[in-house]
């Protein structure tokens, strides 16, 4: 019975590594709270949600600019 050996390459598998942005580039979305009796209260709540998406944005874009850095 003949061995016959070659050239064999190793294969190393190895758990995948996860890095994630840090806790400070997370926008803390949240809703205002709206009590609204009047058409004023309406409009100024609906700037306050409107303020409130647009920051929620700028944390979102943060966190795709992360992953760019260096």
């Amino acid at each position: 019975m003949a061995f016959v050996t070659g050239c064999t390459t190793r294969t190393v598998v190895s758990d995948p590594v996860r890095v994630v942005p840090p806790e400070s580039l997370f926008p803390d979305c949240t809703t205002p709270e709206a009590v609204i009796e009047t058409n004023e209260d309406l409009a100024e709540s609906y700037e306050a949600m409107r303020e409130a998406l647009r920051r929620c944005r700028e944390g979102m874009e943060s966190i795709k600019g992360w992953g760019d850095q260096p």
